[in-house]
């Protein structure tokens, strides 16, 4: 099958909606596909990678992008074209209406149009700004999903949603969760104690958070912890803000990383903080997040409307509220304390992702768009 992808950046540009093209256009490839992306314009993105022909073509998605996407479908005989669509991706506002005429461009060609909604909307009761724009998204989502042959999304939220924008939409929507895109390093056990070292010398609690959050609460918390005594370091993981209050001396910061130098500081780290919005929460649509719980890190995060149900609190995750720091406070503290609940909700986030890969992923996708045929 010769397959199209389409999404706004590509490796090694850091982007989560990239990295998981890459890594699906990787497994289309080992099972011997032919694979085409087509990605905005940027040096830094090369032209072929790992058996993945990409076509860094696109200055901006406009009217102008239609036709250079429509010449490589004709160019490359395209079977398939899956849209990884993130509606910010497309466009600073969240408003790609160039995107509707791409979709219906593709449809004239003939070819299947298998549209994977990372997300797809943002929500009302944020402003009158705010709802008017989220009111437009759902107009331009809402119209690519009604030009698409196969639409799948990551959570179930989003499948609800995706129904109520197109209720007479003939298939079922498919829910594929988001997997984790850090690649598994294999290091041997003196080079994890000697990271381990590197970072929390004295045998502290390692506490990480990864890339760039709202992580005032959390560090306010630990703070106070810090000053009742409790021995934690803090792990920043990627690119992170420079604003800590009182913490610089157990503070460790990794800096910018390629993703195959990430996963080591998963295995070192003792507990991963992952700050939500209450209202929100957790939810499969994060890479972060599957790759803390396949790494079997008890993760301290929000339950919200976007959470699954299968995430189920003190059992293989912790579920706080990150306006209520006593709250925050108390489990932090019972997990540094007791080893073994930190053990067993680990063992329990592992068992939580362990069915779902790079390969279950690529087998889910292709399942869709064998019904086609």
């Amino acid at each position: 099958m010769r397959i199209l992808f389409i999404t706004n950046n590509f490796p090694p540009l850091v982007d989560g909606v990239g990295d998981y093209t890459y890594n699906l256009a990787l497994e289309f490839v080992r099972h011997k596909h032919e694979v085409v992306v087509v990605c905005k314009r940027d040096e830094r993105i090369d032209y072929h990678i790992n058996g993945i022909n990409i076509f860094p073509i696109v200055k901006a998605w406009n009217k102008q992008a239609i036709q250079p996407v429509i010449n490589v479908i004709k160019e490359r005989q395209i079977e398939v074209v899956s849209l990884q669509y993130v509606p910010h991706g497309f466009h600073p506002y969240g408003l790609p209406f160039a995107l509707i005429g791409l979709v219906r461009a593709i449809r004239k060609q003939g070819v299947p149009l298998f549209t994977f909604c990372h997300e797809v909307c943002t929500f009302y009761g944020k402003g009158v700004k705010q709802d008017i724009i989220s009111y437009m998204m759902r107009y331009i989502t809402k119209k690519i999903l009604i030009n698409s042959n196969i639409i799948a999304t990551s959570i179930k939220y989003y499948c609800e949603l995706i129904t109520i924008l197109v209720p007479d939409y003939p298939s079922r929507i498919e829910q594929i969760p988001i997997v984790s895109n850090i690649p598994e390093k294999i290091n041997s056990r003196e080079e994890i104690l000697s990271l381990r070292n590197k970072i929390a010398a004295k045998d502290e609690i390692i506490i990480a958070f990864f890339g760039q959050r709202n992580t005032i609460v959390s560090l306010e918390v630990i703070e106070r912890l810090k000053r009742s005594g409790h021995k934690v370091k803090v792990l920043f993981i990627g690119k992170t803000d420079d604003t800590f209050t009182d913490l610089s001396d157990i503070v460790y910061k990794t800096g910018v990383l390629s993703i195959d130098e990430i996963n080591p500081y998963f295995l070192v780290s003792d507990i991963l903080v992952l700050p939500e919005d209450t209202y929100y929460g957790c939810s499969f649509k994060s890479g972060s997040l599957a790759a803390a719980l396949k790494n079997g890190l008890p993760v301290v995060t929000a339950k919200g409307i976007l959470t699954d149900s299968s995430m189920k609190d003190n059992e293989n995750i912790i579920f706080v509220d990150f306006l209520n720091p006593l709250q925050l406070e108390e489990s932090l503290v019972r997990l540094i304390r007791f080893p073994y609940i930190r053990e067993r909700i680990g063992n329990a986030a592992r068992l939580l992702v362990e069915k779902y890969n790079w390969e279950t992923t690529y087998i889910s996708y292709l399942d869709l768009i064998n019904q086609l045929s």
